[in-house]
């Protein structure tokens, strides 16, 4: 019983982070900038404090070895191939998610926009769906707990999508599959900052797209 009440307290805290986590686009969307962007840092701030507390302050200890490099683009290589797949299903060439993007960086300058797509997104999102999620339920560190961090696995990615407003059936298999891509790549190196660089990646091809290919053609 014990046990279910300290999942469950454990689960409102990753809600309230999510909360926080939403707030600097929220303020920005509402025309908040200036306040919107120091929010970011003090955003960034508050999942570091609780990631450090959580790893008893080893943050990043090692460099990434080659097999995370391999991990980073085959994971990259792998949410573009299943959205090449998946976007002749969809009825628009877009979805609401990145419709509501492109509607916010027409609002803030690309500075702004990277911060909250490149910095604070990678970092936010991984700690709350990868790094908070998936433990709830095993220890990827623990052979034993692998059946239950599979179960972690397949909830974190649903939980993943629907942020993102999947308006389609495709869109949701689109988000969840991003997200247990990414999940699997956490789970698989056992190092939260490789999935965060897969997820910078994506995020930051998808910002360079919209920040600067209109002025390209």
């Amino acid at each position: 019983m014990k046990n279910i009440i300290s999942k469950l307290w454990q689960f409102g805290l990753l809600i309230i982070f999510f909360i926080v986590y939403s707030l600097p686009s929220s303020l920005i969307m509402l025309g908040y900038e200036k306040i919107g962007i120091i929010s970011v840092f003090l955003v960034l701030l508050a999942f570091i404090g609780f990631y450090l507390t959580k790893t008893k302050h080893q943050f990043f200890p090692k460099l990434f070895q080659k097999k995370h490099l391999f991990y980073i683009i085959g994971g990259y290589i792998a949410i573009y191939l299943s959205n090449l797949l998946i976007l002749p299903l969809m009825e628009n060439d877009t979805t609401s998610n990145n419709e509501a993007i492109y509607d916010l960086a027409t609002q803030i300058n690309p500075g702004t926009l990277f911060f909250i797509l490149c910095v604070l997104a990678p970092i936010g999102e991984e700690l709350i769906f990868r790094f908070g999620i998936i433990r709830l339920f095993g220890d990827i560190m623990n052979p034993d707990d692998t059946k239950k961090v599979w179960f972690g696995l397949i909830i974190s990615s649903v939980l993943f999508c629907l942020p993102h407003t999947p308006d389609s059936i495709p869109a949701f298999f689109a988000y969840t599959i991003m997200g247990f891509i990414m999940g699997y790549i956490y789970v698989k190196s056992k190092r939260i900052e490789v999935s965060m660089a897969l997820h910078f990646i994506n995020n930051f091809l998808a910002y360079l797209v919209i920040t600067f290919a209109s002025n390209l053609l």
